[in-house]
This record gives structure tokens, C-alpha cells and sequence, in this order.
């Protein structure tokens, strides 16, 4: 979800926020030739929320910028208590091409 909360003819502030959930895959660990299987495939609570600005090249065409705060659940565990884990956090800065059909 992306809600504009200032604007002017070149720049637009926004705010942007997504909930969900994330598919997270096996993962095996491979050492001296034996693979243990380390963590099974998952489903996991997803959460994204950030701040951004728009920079308007035309009616339909803008550049973004924006700081977005990734928040996910756990792992499951496929060889406990060895593979247990922890839910995860990343913080990270994007640059985009929108471009709008309106």
C-alpha cells in the first residue's frame, strides 16, 4: 500500500506499508562432502513499512526514493536445536521507475 501524504508539480512525499506472509525454501548445509538439511520450507508473517519521495518526470512517469524497515518471521528448524533461528530484520533503500496507465 502506497499513500501520498504531501505533493507538489515535481515532488511527492509518501508513506508505504505492506503485510503478508513469505515463503521462505530448504536450506541445506553442505560440509566434508555430507549435506544435513538445516531449515524446511516454511510460510512466515512478512511485514514492510517505509517512507519515500517521488520525483515527477511527467503526469505519468516518476522516479522514487525510498527507506523500507523489513521485518519476517522464523525459520522453521529442520535439525533443532542446532538450526534454530531467529526472526529477521533488513532496512533498505530503493530507487525505482513508476510509471502509471492513469
Amino acid at each position: 500500500m502506497k499513500a501520498h501524504i504531501f505533493g507538489s508539480e515535481t515532488f511527492r512525499l509518501y508513506l508505504v506499508g505492506d503485510l503478508g506472509a513469505a515463503r521462505l525454501p530448504n536450506l541445506s548445509v553442505t560440509t566434508g562432502g555430507v549435506s544435513e538439511p538445516y531449515w524446511s520450507a516454511s510460510w512466515t508473517s512478512y511485514l514492510e513499512m517505509g517512507t519515500g519521495v517521488e520525483y515527477l518526470i511527467s503526469r505519468q512517469t516518476a522516479l522514487t526514493f525510498d527507506l523500507r524497515l523489513q521485518v519476517f518471521g522464523a525459520p522453521k528448524s529442520a535439525n533443532p536445536p542446532i538450526s534454530d533461528a531467529t526472526a529477521g530484520t533488513a532496512l533498505l533503500f530503493q530507487v525505482g521507475l513508476d510509471f502509471s496507465l492513469r
